[in-house]
């Protein structure tokens, strides 16, 4: 059995790990001609870049400090924006820090940069389209390389006829050598150094100043330790029992981890709430989540490598990349001079709409496929170990995080289904009833009563026994379910429990899921039956869906737009073509799934857009004319968002009052600030700040965004955090209450997500009516908007907005409600 010394041994390796890694980031920037990223290197543009441009102001306006007159080339830097010409500057400086040059080279390089910048924007002001339709074509093809940017620039810049009169390189050396002496005169960065080169010869090199080079050896001795590889604990974490003392047992990685994450100005308020807040309850329901035992499930990890060097694509982020179709516009067409006539016009616009959207969804299948395989390599290194560990962390309102990230209890399907419960528990009839539905949910057939989805478990027992035996051969029988590897964990444990019958002894989490929880708990609020209805806090003989009552609203006003039968709406007619082409009635389930789901959280119309493009392109990409993808999505975004408000009225009305209590306080300069029924504090103060944005035509497409605090608080970011943060401290505090009552009844293993509640099969059936009982004791026992509006008039003397009116749902029928949690 591991000990607290193998333990310590243990975060001694993340911590190194961490280390390894901030040194391979800086080295491979530094290789890359990319000093100005590494960790140091982006400090000191961000500390300086604006003391300089304000420096190099003064100087050019006749202002500077010491008198100092504007010398021969102030006319010529006067044509440059000062902010842009020190960002370029102490960029090229900061890259002479790593590999020194001469004093000279140094100069001439940055008027170099600084002449392309005056040129190109030049250029961008007279042919605007046309340029950025070469900045698009230098992104699509990854280019970032200075000189080949420069030349085709260069050379789009001629095919326009367009006059720019070079600079003598006297002038770059002048306009470059009075930028760096400013910058001297302002920051200890560098200095000159005189390097004989032998035969009498000598040159003056720019190397950094002794306090630069200690500064950067401890900023990276700093940082190096600010980011260990957090992995799960071999032996049971430490029990919280203060939010800095518990979680890991060395002091290096325990001081990084706290229990709270607090961030930012308002991080010292929340302190000092919580040094005086009675926080035992969430304590022990933290710790319980740290006791859980877990341990590796191999052979969805064989598996899955399986999958993956094989490329078969079973539940895995696609291999191959998004591509852009190409551009209507040959590379010599100026977009700018089309005219409203010309059919090219609209479909450059809307290719331009629909490589933009593309751009995003490959980077985000590029990080997913990064995350995988940190998960399985995760996975990999904990085969050795036959119990593991997770340090629990909660965000500034109350939701409980694992530390580690990749493979976690609370991650994708594929690191959910990496791991079991240490702890085994015989099945017996209760636990074999509530696996089987465990099947049915993950598979995606949980949207019929129990009974119906255990009947249909059991007339295809044959499949996945199949599965069971030979997962890659049998895939066509698991590899359309809704969470594909969490299915296939199921398989293998549905096969043994076959086998041993009732005495089998699981180890499989089994979860209970909220039927959008969020406004699950908005309903309960308001006492909301008709949203109430529509999300399970009421007894029915199946479960209510949401995401399908909202489809078939917006159906039903794509079927009205559609007999319209004119060009403005010939949206409507070619959606409803292409769900009749994969004969559905309408609009399915799974398209207004996700801004259903996030809408109590604070959700867009504009990620609805986003994730109606996205659900086309993984569904149906060439169904319609793919440059006009993204338009089909604007077009349906608006029906299916003014139906989730039609199918969801109170929680609307709900969410509208807390943001408008919000922007009232912060108008009189107020934060947030109000305590979870267990003793949480939350602490919302978001305050404005002044930016300025540096951008650069070219030179590495530099962009850089100052932002300064102000001491006032931003009432719209108030208002926008609101309600999803109330929400969130809602549900965290019913979660940890389920946790509590849960190690009360005598349960020991919990696998919990924000709104998903898993424990061992056999202990579902008394975990199912903990999760009801604890909901109704939540929002019966307290009125969650009122003790807000009374916490925050009693606090600052300040009368807020009457209460929304509330309904007649009967929170008590939620314990009658199989279908609450499921």
């Amino acid at each position: 059995m591991p000990t607290i010394h193998d333990q310590l041994s243990w975060e001694g390796t993340m911590v190194d790990h961490g280390v390894s890694r901030y040194r391979a980031q800086q080295d491979a920037a530094i290789k890359g001609d990319r000093t100005h990223e590494t960790s140091a290197g982006s400090r000191l543009l961000r500390s300086y870049v604006l003391q300089i441009s304000d420096h190099i102001s003064l100087y050019l306006a006749g202002k500077h400090p010491d008198g100092r007159r504007r010398g021969k080339y102030a006319k010529l830097l006067a044509t440059v924006n000062t902010d842009k010409a020190a960002l370029m500057a102490l960029k090229a400086v900061i890259a002479a820090m790593f590999n020194p040059q001469s004093l000279q080279s140094l100069c001439i390089n940055i008027g170099k940069v600084i002449e392309d910048d005056l040129r190109f924007m030049k250029f961008e002001t007279e042919h605007k389209e046309y340029y950025a339709e070469i900045i698009r074509q230098f992104e699509a093809r990854g280019s970032t390389n200075y000189r080949y940017q420069k030349r085709a620039l260069s050379h789009a810049q001629s095919s326009k006829e367009q006059v720019w009169r070079e600079w003598l390189k006297e002038e770059q050396l002048g306009v470059g050598a009075t930028v760096i002496g400013l910058m001297m005169e302002v920051c200890d960065l560098i200095e000159k150094k005189i390097v004989n080169l032998g035969n009498n010869r000598k040159e003056v090199s720019v190397v950094p100043t002794q306090a630069c080079v200690d500064w950067v050896m401890q900023h990276n001795e700093q940082m190096e330790l600010a980011h260990p590889d957090r992995m799960p604990c071999v032996v049971p974490p430490q029990d919280w029992c203060a939010i800095s003392d518990g979680g890991y047992y060395s002091p290096a990685l325990r001081s990084r981890t706290p229990l709270v994450k607090m961030r930012g100005k308002s991080g010292s308020a929340q302190a000092a709430l919580f040094a005086t807040a009675d926080m035992s309850k969430v304590f022990t329901a933290i710790n319980a989540m740290q006791n859980t035992g877990w341990e590796l499930n191999t052979p969805i990890l064989e598996v899955m490598r399986e999958v993956w060097h094989k490329d078969l694509g079973i539940g895995m982020p696609r291999s191959q990349p998004y591509e852009v179709p190409p551009s209507p516009l040959s590379a010599e067409d100026d977009p700018s001079a089309l005219t409203e006539t010309d059919p090219r016009k609209e479909a450059f616009l809307n290719w331009k709409i629909n490589a933009r959207e593309i751009h995003i969804i490959e980077r985000e299948r590029v990080a997913k496929n990064l995350a995988l395989t940190r998960t399985m390599r995760m996975a990999g290194t904990l085969t050795d170990y036959s119990v593991f560990y997770y340090v629990y962390q909660c965000d500034f309102r109350g939701r409980v995080y694992a530390a580690t990230t990749g493979l976690s209890p609370q991650g994708t399907d594929h690191g959910k289904a990496l791991l079991r419960f240490h702890e085994g528990k015989a099945l017996g009839q209760d636990g074999l009833f509530w696996l089987k539905v465990h099947g049915a949910n993950k598979y995606g057939k949980d949207k019929m009563d129990y009974p119906d989805r255990v009947k249909w478990i059991d007339d295809n027992a044959a499949l996945w026994l199949a599965v069971a035996e030979d997962p890659v051969s049998a895939r066509d029988h698991w590899k359309d379910a809704d969470k594909p590897y969490q299915f296939l964990a199921f398989c293998l444990e549905y096969a043994g429990a076959v086998e041993h019958g009732a005495a089998f002894v699981s180890h499989l989490p089994v979860a209970l899921d909220g039927s959008c929880n969020g406004l699950q708990h908005f309903s309960a609020m308001l006492r909301d039956s008709i949203g109430g209805a529509a999300v399970n806090l009421i007894p029915m003989k199946v479960p209510a869906d949401i995401y399908q009552n909202v489809g078939d609203v917006a159906t039903r006003k794509l079927i009205g737009l559609r007999s319209l039968n004119d060009e403005h709406h010939a949206g409507a007619v070619n959606w409803m073509a292409l769900f009749e082409s994969m004969d559905l009635p309408g609009i399915p389930r799974k398209l207004p799934k996700p801004p259903v789901m996030t809408m109590p959280y604070g959700s867009t119309r504009q990620a609805c857009t986003d994730s109606i493009f996205r659900w086309l392109q993984d569904t149906a990409p060439d169904f319609f004319d793919k440059s006009t993808n993204f338009r089909h999505s604007m077009y349906l975004s608006p029906i299916i968002w003014g139906s989730i408000g039609e199918v969801v009225v109170a929680a609307r009305q709900a969410m509208d009052w807390v943001q408008e209590c919000a922007g009232i306080l912060a108008k009189a300069g107020h934060p947030l600030e109000y305590t979870s029924p267990l003793g949480f504090p939350v602490y919302q103060a978001t305050y404005n700040y002044k930016t300025r944005n540096i951008e650069t035509q070219i030179s590495g497409r530099l962009c850089l965004s100052m932002a300064e605090d102000t001491d006032e608080l931003s009432a719209r970011k108030q208002r926008q955090g609101s309600s999803p943060n109330l929400v969130h401290h809602v549900d965290a505090c019913h979660m940890q209450m389920c946790l509590n009552a849960g190690a009360e009844a005598g349960i020991t293993s919990f696998a919990m997500i924000h709104d998903d509640f898993g424990v061992h099969a056999c202990d579902i059936k008394q975990w199912h009516r903990i999760i009801r009982e604890q909901f109704v004791k939540l929002h019966g026992d307290h009125d969650v908007l009122a003790d807000f509006k009374i916490a925050h008039e009693e606090r600052h003397g300040i009368t807020l907005p009457a209460l929304p009116a509330r309904g007649t749902l009967q929170i008590e029928d939620v314990l009658k409600s199989e279908f609450f949690f499921g």
